[in-house]
Protein backbone atom coordinates (compact mmCIF):
# COMPACT_ATOMS: atom_id res chain seq x y z
CA UNK A 1 0.00 0.00 0.00
CA UNK A 2 2.96 2.49 0.92
CA UNK A 3 4.44 1.30 -2.34
CA UNK A 4 1.27 2.20 -4.48
CA UNK A 5 1.04 5.85 -2.13
CA UNK A 6 4.88 6.31 -3.26
CA UNK A 7 4.27 6.04 -7.01
CA UNK A 8 1.10 7.79 -6.82
CA UNK A 9 2.59 10.71 -4.99
CA UNK A 10 6.04 10.54 -6.95
CA UNK A 11 3.70 10.62 -10.35
CA UNK A 12 2.05 13.71 -9.49
CA UNK A 13 5.42 15.24 -8.31
CA UNK A 14 6.76 14.49 -12.13
CA UNK A 15 3.45 15.55 -13.16
CA UNK A 16 3.59 19.32 -11.19
CA UNK A 17 6.87 19.65 -12.39
CA UNK A 18 6.46 18.85 -16.03
CA UNK A 19 3.14 21.92 -15.67
CA UNK A 20 6.00 24.02 -14.07
CA UNK A 21 8.27 23.71 -16.89
CA UNK A 22 5.79 23.97 -19.67
CA UNK A 23 4.31 27.41 -17.97
CA UNK A 24 7.76 28.85 -17.56
CA UNK A 25 8.63 28.03 -21.15
CA UNK A 26 5.37 29.53 -23.01
CA UNK A 27 6.11 32.46 -20.28
CA UNK A 28 9.55 33.18 -21.65
CA UNK A 29 8.26 32.57 -25.26
CA UNK A 30 5.60 35.37 -24.71
CA UNK A 31 8.70 37.29 -23.25
CA UNK A 32 10.75 37.31 -26.08
CA UNK A 33 8.29 37.20 -29.14
CA UNK A 34 5.97 40.39 -27.20
CA UNK A 35 7.43 42.18 -24.12
CA UNK A 36 11.43 42.34 -24.91
CA UNK A 37 11.23 44.49 -27.96
CA UNK A 38 9.04 47.29 -25.50
CA UNK A 39 12.30 48.15 -23.61
CA UNK A 40 14.28 50.68 -24.58
CA UNK A 41 17.41 49.98 -26.24
CA UNK A 42 20.39 51.31 -27.84
CA UNK A 43 20.98 49.08 -30.78
CA UNK A 44 19.65 46.18 -32.07
CA UNK A 45 19.97 43.61 -35.22
CA UNK A 46 16.20 42.43 -35.80
CA UNK A 47 14.79 39.37 -37.09
CA UNK A 48 15.75 37.43 -40.56
CA UNK A 49 17.95 36.08 -42.45
CA UNK A 50 19.32 39.19 -43.35
CA UNK A 51 18.78 41.78 -40.66
CA UNK A 52 18.75 45.26 -40.37
CA UNK A 53 21.16 47.24 -37.75
CA UNK A 54 19.23 50.02 -36.15
CA UNK A 55 19.95 53.12 -33.64
CA UNK A 56 17.59 53.71 -31.04
CA UNK A 57 19.32 56.64 -29.77
CA UNK A 58 18.35 58.54 -33.06
CA UNK A 59 15.34 60.02 -33.57
CA UNK A 60 13.67 62.12 -36.23
CA UNK A 61 10.43 63.03 -37.37
CA UNK A 62 10.06 60.22 -39.46
CA UNK A 63 11.24 57.39 -37.28
CA UNK A 64 11.81 56.44 -33.69
CA UNK A 65 15.33 55.59 -35.10
CA UNK A 66 18.07 55.21 -37.39
CA UNK A 67 19.06 52.39 -39.71
CA UNK A 68 22.56 51.81 -39.69
CA UNK A 69 22.99 48.80 -42.48
CA UNK A 70 20.10 47.84 -44.31
CA UNK A 71 21.39 44.04 -44.80
CA UNK A 72 23.44 42.43 -41.98
CA UNK A 73 25.04 39.00 -42.73
CA UNK A 74 27.18 38.31 -39.22
CA UNK A 75 27.48 39.80 -36.52
CA UNK A 76 29.55 39.33 -33.27
CA UNK A 77 29.75 41.20 -29.82
CA UNK A 78 33.82 41.00 -28.37
CA UNK A 79 34.77 43.23 -24.95
CA UNK A 80 32.33 45.78 -25.41
CA UNK A 81 31.95 46.35 -28.83
CA UNK A 82 29.26 44.90 -31.67
CA UNK A 83 30.97 43.71 -34.82
CA UNK A 84 28.73 43.46 -38.08
CA UNK A 85 29.52 42.48 -41.54
CA UNK A 86 26.72 44.23 -43.65
CA UNK A 87 26.11 45.39 -47.35
CA UNK A 88 28.13 48.27 -47.09
CA UNK A 89 31.16 47.08 -44.93
CA UNK A 90 32.69 45.78 -41.60
CA UNK A 91 30.61 47.91 -38.61
CA UNK A 92 32.50 48.37 -35.26
CA UNK A 93 30.06 50.30 -32.67
CA UNK A 94 30.80 51.11 -29.60
CA UNK A 95 27.41 50.43 -27.66
CA UNK A 96 28.81 52.21 -24.56
CA UNK A 97 29.61 55.53 -25.89
CA UNK A 98 28.20 55.25 -29.27
CA UNK A 99 31.73 55.77 -31.48
CA UNK A 100 31.57 53.93 -34.67
CA UNK A 101 34.04 52.75 -37.33
CA UNK A 102 33.20 51.29 -40.52
CA UNK A 103 35.72 49.66 -43.04
CA UNK A 104 35.15 49.17 -46.82
CA UNK A 105 38.23 48.27 -48.82
CA UNK A 106 36.03 49.38 -52.14
CA UNK A 107 36.55 52.98 -50.92
CA UNK A 108 39.03 54.95 -52.50
CA UNK A 109 40.75 57.52 -50.84
CA UNK A 110 39.26 60.11 -52.53
CA UNK A 111 35.34 59.26 -51.41
CA UNK A 112 36.69 58.60 -47.63
CA UNK A 113 37.95 62.08 -47.85
CA UNK A 114 34.67 63.98 -49.48
CA UNK A 115 32.50 61.32 -46.77
CA UNK A 116 34.72 62.71 -44.06
CA UNK A 117 34.80 66.12 -45.47
CA UNK A 118 30.96 66.31 -45.89
CA UNK A 119 31.32 67.03 -49.93
CA UNK A 120 29.61 65.33 -52.42
CA UNK A 121 32.32 64.08 -54.90
CA UNK A 122 29.39 62.93 -57.41
CA UNK A 123 27.52 65.85 -57.54
CA UNK A 124 28.81 66.72 -61.74
CA UNK A 125 28.10 62.99 -62.53
CA UNK A 126 24.41 62.47 -60.96
CA UNK A 127 22.87 65.05 -63.81
CA UNK A 128 24.99 64.57 -66.76
CA UNK A 129 25.04 60.60 -66.80
CA UNK A 130 22.90 57.78 -66.41
CA UNK A 131 20.46 57.46 -63.16
CA UNK A 132 21.74 57.31 -60.26
CA UNK A 133 19.71 54.17 -59.27
CA UNK A 134 21.98 52.31 -61.74
CA UNK A 135 25.28 53.31 -60.13
CA UNK A 136 25.55 50.64 -57.34
CA UNK A 137 28.68 52.31 -56.23
CA UNK A 138 27.17 55.64 -55.59
CA UNK A 139 24.15 54.37 -53.80
CA UNK A 140 26.93 53.24 -51.35
CA UNK A 141 28.85 55.81 -50.89
CA UNK A 142 25.11 57.97 -50.78
CA UNK A 143 24.40 55.65 -47.36
CA UNK A 144 27.74 55.91 -45.94
CA UNK A 145 27.51 59.54 -46.36
CA UNK A 146 24.28 59.80 -44.99
CA UNK A 147 25.82 58.34 -41.74
CA UNK A 148 28.80 60.22 -41.18
CA UNK A 149 26.43 63.83 -41.28
CA UNK A 150 24.52 61.87 -38.56
CA UNK A 151 26.96 61.06 -37.01
CA UNK A 152 29.57 63.44 -37.53
CA UNK A 153 32.86 62.84 -35.39
CA UNK A 154 31.48 60.02 -34.00
CA UNK A 155 31.96 57.85 -36.92
CA UNK A 156 35.53 57.21 -38.65
CA UNK A 157 35.67 55.42 -41.72
CA UNK A 158 39.04 53.53 -42.89
CA UNK A 159 39.26 52.20 -46.28
CA UNK A 160 42.87 50.15 -45.58
CA UNK A 161 42.67 46.90 -43.84
CA UNK A 162 45.91 47.74 -41.84
CA UNK A 163 43.82 50.81 -40.36
CA UNK A 164 42.21 47.81 -38.55
CA UNK A 165 43.71 46.49 -35.13
CA UNK A 166 44.83 42.79 -34.95
CA UNK A 167 41.90 41.75 -33.24
CA UNK A 168 39.54 43.65 -35.59
CA UNK A 169 41.14 42.09 -38.31
CA UNK A 170 40.76 38.20 -36.94
CA UNK A 171 37.29 39.34 -36.62
CA UNK A 172 36.57 40.37 -39.74
CA UNK A 173 37.93 37.47 -41.35
CA UNK A 174 35.92 35.44 -38.89
CA UNK A 175 32.76 37.09 -39.81
CA UNK A 176 33.52 36.61 -43.34
CA UNK A 177 33.61 33.14 -43.04
CA UNK A 178 30.72 31.11 -45.06
CA UNK A 179 30.27 28.85 -41.96
CA UNK A 180 30.13 31.24 -39.24
CA UNK A 181 27.21 30.95 -37.07
CA UNK A 182 25.21 34.36 -35.49
CA UNK A 183 24.97 33.35 -31.35
CA UNK A 184 25.50 37.10 -30.23
CA UNK A 185 22.62 39.39 -28.62
CA UNK A 186 20.46 40.94 -31.13
CA UNK A 187 19.64 43.89 -28.62
CA UNK A 188 22.08 45.97 -26.87
CA UNK A 189 21.37 48.38 -24.44
CA UNK A 190 21.47 49.25 -20.29
CA UNK A 191 18.72 46.59 -19.77
CA UNK A 192 20.01 44.15 -21.84
CA UNK A 193 23.62 44.08 -20.59
CA UNK A 194 23.46 45.43 -17.24
CA UNK A 195 26.96 44.31 -15.91
CA UNK A 196 29.15 45.49 -19.15
CA UNK A 197 27.40 48.86 -18.74
CA UNK A 198 28.03 48.74 -14.73
CA UNK A 199 31.82 47.96 -15.79
CA UNK A 200 32.62 50.51 -18.60
CA UNK A 201 30.92 53.12 -16.39
CA UNK A 202 33.21 51.65 -13.00
CA UNK A 203 36.54 51.71 -15.68
CA UNK A 204 35.70 55.69 -16.74
CA UNK A 205 35.01 56.89 -13.20
CA UNK A 206 38.04 55.31 -12.13
CA UNK A 207 40.20 56.41 -15.11
CA UNK A 208 38.58 60.16 -14.38
CA UNK A 209 39.71 60.04 -10.76
CA UNK A 210 42.98 58.46 -11.76
CA UNK A 211 43.71 61.24 -14.33
CA UNK A 212 42.51 63.75 -11.91
CA UNK A 213 45.22 63.05 -8.88
CA UNK A 214 48.05 62.35 -11.42
CA UNK A 215 47.47 66.40 -12.80
CA UNK A 216 46.98 67.06 -8.80
CA UNK A 217 50.55 65.89 -8.52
Amino acid sequence: MKKIQYLISLCFSLFLAFLWITLMFFMLLIYDLFIIDQFPKDFQITDGKEGVLRDFRIKSVYSDDNMIEETVYTYEKNNGKLYVMGKHGFWIIDYFDGNIILFNEDLTKGEVDGINSYVDIYSHYRDKYRPLWLDIKIICYDKIAKQKKIYKSQMKVLPEYTDLTNEEQEIYQRLRSPTYKNTSPKRYGFLFQPFDYLFNHLEYVYTDITSTLLQSK
